[in-house]
């Protein structure tokens, strides 16, 4: 459940569309989670890779550090782009 709702939180946070080529993968060992994310451009010649882990119980904030890795690579011009 946490880790499913990790990967929904990152996609939902960055408002991407069914159109938007993103993968988002969250696994839990040992409490904790790892996370990790690539996004790209329709025309896949732009990727944003990020990746994060934390305890299981602050798994928002390593979600929410991925987030802001992707949007330092320019994650937001693929978003609108898309």
């Amino acid at each position: 459940y946490i880790a499913t709702d990790a990967e929904r939180y990152i996609g939902e946070k960055l408002k991407v569309s069914c159109h938007t080529p993103i993968g988002v993968y969250a696994t839990i060992n040992n409490n904790i989670i790892n996370i990790e994310v690539m996004l790209a451009d329709n025309d896949n010649t732009h990727y944003c890779f990020a990746k994060a882990e934390s305890k299981v119980v602050n798994y928002l904030d390593a979600a929410d550090k991925c987030i802001s890795e992707l949007l330092n690579q320019g994650a937001s011009q693929i978003i609108s782009e898309s």
